[in-house]
């Protein structure tokens, strides 16, 4: 991830696959984006947290990483699920240099006539 036009970041990343998630997931990822020196950090569950669990609060209280370049604020931590993200529910929120909604601009159509290959009399 970019945070300015030369210098990157890390994000870590985290995947679990237990039926039934535990909020210690959360404390130990934000342990690791501390001591790895990371402004972000994504858990990813197979199964979904129920409502009752702690797990989205813990990765609330985290707090936010300000991006300069995009003068934006992004969760510090954040619980995606397998399926959200398959579904395109769920999605990573972090800087992009190139927002989604940026178009970039149409290449010229060749007409067919000038894509044939011109013959050399001989």
């Amino acid at each position: 991830m970019f945070t300015n036009k030369c210098h990157s970041q890390k994000v870590i990343v985290q995947v679990k696959s237990d039926a039934k998630p535990k909020v210690s997931y959360v404390r130990d990822l934000a342990g690791t984006v501390q001591r790895e020196k990371a402004v972000m950090g994504a858990l990813i569950l197979l199964y979904p947290p129920t409502d009752r669990s702690e797990i989205k609060r813990e990765a609330a209280s985290a707090g936010f990483f300000h991006s300069q370049i995009m003068n934006k604020d992004y969760p510090k931590l954040q619980v995606l699920t397998v399926k959200g993200l398959l579904e395109g529910i769920e999605r990573l929120l972090i800087p992009q240099i190139a927002p989604d909604d940026m178009t970039f601009k149409r290449a010229e159509k060749i007409s067919k006539d000038e894509d044939k290959q011109k013959t050399l009399d001989v």
